[in-house]
């Protein structure tokens, strides 16, 4: 009798129960929990954005959550203190409902990998990740496309200017040479004028008569040339005298 209750006791299960025991076990954890993301998100520079991870299909006790971008703690949750922001974001970060995470006045540099830590009891430690992209404003690129052409419409308009004050001091130097041109012609012709009305007026050089700050050597010599003339017109004068006074005594 004891021998029959022995074997009875040890005898090995069967192993269709221990398939379906099996399958039981992977279907229970299967269960046990998970987490809900919204993945990938985008959004323009200057926005807000809300980071979703949600604790799903369990009933473990959540005893703390954690935000982190990338290795960078964001902010902490706990069931009894409540939520903790990290000073360095406390004036971008503020937290969202059912544990979301909200990140305000987003800029280029917030690009980058997210993540959230649940720690729960009986269940453990689910951990989820996703990734946030921070586009460039289209106001800000319409602006520095704007910018663009405003600068490009400076510079052609500063090169505009500066050839048209160009053009217009070639052209007041070209009209003054002509004046100075014209204002010579004018000076030969009356002379000329001139000698042709008076051919027995004496020709003087025309360094004398032209240029005021020529040598006066020239002129100097000229005038002891013409003091000469009436040196000469007082000898004929002495001896037409002489003459005379030489006639008068052989007539006397």
């Amino acid at each position: 009798m004891v021998s029959l209750l022995f074997s009875l006791q040890f005898t090995p299960a069967p192993l269709s129960f221990l398939l379906s025991l099996r399958k039981l076990l992977e279907k229970h954890r299967a269960v046990t929990g998970r987490i809900v993301t919204v993945g990938n998100i985008s959004a323009e520079e200057g926005d807000s954005v809300t980071l979703q991870c949600h604790l799903s299909s369990t009933t473990a006790e959540v005893t703390q959550v954690n935000w982190e971008q990338q290795d960078q703690p964001l902010a902490v949750y706990h069931p009894t203190l409540g939520w903790y922001i990290y000073p360095v974001f406390r004036k971008r970060v503020a937290p969202g409902p059912n544990l979301d995470l909200i990140l305000q006045s987003l800029t280029v540099n917030d690009t980058g990998e997210y993540f959230c830590t649940y720690y729960t009891y009986p269940d453990g430690i689910y951990k989820a990740k996703l990734f946030l992209e921070v586009l460039q404003s289209s106001v800000a690129e319409h602006s520095a496309g704007f910018q663009i052409l405003l600068v490009g419409a400076m510079a052609t308009g500063l090169t505009v200017i500066c050839m048209a004050a160009i053009v217009v001091v070639v052209l007041a130097i070209k009209r003054k040479s002509l004046r100075m041109r014209s204002a010579e012609n004018d000076l030969r012709r009356t002379s000329s004028e001139q000698e042709e009305r008076n051919p027995s007026a004496p020709s003087f050089p025309r360094s004398c008569v032209q240029a005021e700050a020529a040598p006066a050597s020239p002129c100097r010599e000229q005038r002891g040339d013409d003091y000469a003339e009436p040196h000469d017109y007082f000898n004929v004068l002495g001896y037409r005298s002489l003459r005379s006074f030489v006639f008068l005594a052989e007539t006397g």
